[in-house]
Parts: C-alpha cells; sequence; structure tokens
C-alpha cells in the first residue's frame, strides 16, 4: 500500500519531465505528437519576410508574392514549395506573372531544430509556361522557431548570403 502513497508524485514527475521533454523550440508549446508528424503537412503562408542582418535591421514584408503560395513537406522526406509574383497583387483577382517551382527532400538536423532541404528550382513564365530559369540549392538551412501542429514559424538563409535572410510564419492549407 506505500506504493500507493507515493502515485501522485510519480504521475506527476512524469507529466512535468515529459512536457519539458518534448519542447525543443524557442516558442511553441509542448506536444506529444512528433516533429515529423507536425511538420508533414502542407502549409500556406500567413506572413513573410526579408529581414537584413546588417545594422539597419530593415525589414520588407514580401507576403504578397506569396499569395496562393505554399510550402509542403512529406513524411516521407520529400518537399516543395511554389510561390506565384502577381503583376498587381493588391487588385481583387491578381494576374500571376511568374511561377517558382522547388522540389526537392528535407531532413532533420541539430536536434531537430534545423532542416536541410535539397531543392530544384524552375522559374516559369505563367502566360506562355516558359521555363526562365532553372538550378539546384543544395543543404539549404531552415532554422524551426515554432512548430505546432497549426503553426510553423521558421527561417532560412539563402546559401552565400549572410547579410539577409527570409522569415515564414505558416498555417496548414
Amino acid at each position: 500500500m506505500k506504493v500507493l502513497e507515493y502515485l501522485p508524485l510519480f504521475l506527476f514527475c512524469l507529466i512535468v519531465s515529459t512536457q519539458s521533454a518534448c519542447t525543443k523550440y524557442d516558442e511553441g508549446a509542448p506536444s506529444l505528437k512528433s516533429k515529423k508528424n507536425r511538420l508533414a503537412q502542407k502549409w500556406k503562408v500567413d506572413q513573410a519576410l526579408v529581414v537584413f542582418d546588417d545594422t539597419s535591421n530593415y525589414e520588407l514584408d514580401v507576403t504578397p508574392e506569396w499569395l496562393n503560395g505554399s510550402i509542403e513537406f512529406t513524411k516521407d522526406g520529400g518537399y516543395e514549395m511554389n510561390q506565384f509574383i502577381y503583376e498587381d497583387p493588391t487588385v481583387t483577382d491578381p494576374t500571376a506573372v511568374f511561377k517558382v517551382e522547388t522540389k526537392g527532400d528535407w531532413e532533420f538536423f541539430g536536434k531537430k531544430k534545423q532542416i536541410y532541404t535539397n531543392e530544384h528550382v524552375v522559374e516559369i513564365k505563367v502566360e506562355d509556361n516558359t521555363i526562365l530559369e532553372e538550378y539546384d540549392i543544395e543543404r539549404r538551412v531552415w532554422y524551426i522557431v515554432k512548430l505546432q501542429k497549426d503553426e510553423l514559424y521558421v527561417k532560412y538563409y539563402t546559401p552565400g548570403n549572410d547579410i539577409q535572410h527570409y522569415e515564414f510564419q505558416l498555417s496548414p492549407f
């Protein structure tokens, strides 16, 4: 019967240790759902910023360039990002001028606080489907700031450019 006396204390310690072990990111509540399961879905861009890391601390809001865009991570390691550039994104029914299609793969690293992506990027003129440019990006590093089932906040630096980075606030599509 003495064991039953300590059961509430044991359960309390178990719950507290589980909650602190289940959160890895600077922002976000603990979750029992795995990081891969939370990440693996199609995300829409709620906000996109280009942040200049020089002394100006200047931020450029590029959210309109992500209207109808998406970023998707799959459980099997697949990755896809689609971005549309509009002639005038402020009108009611904007016309896309360019589309940027990115496909590749992803993997966690750095105690699952970061993601590597290998990407094949195709820039397309929408009017006639002309490919304007095609290139590969190897091992782009994404930093996970917040990862929940219904919210993802990430940032990445373009390889070779340590003066500016991109920040995305995403929600499920």
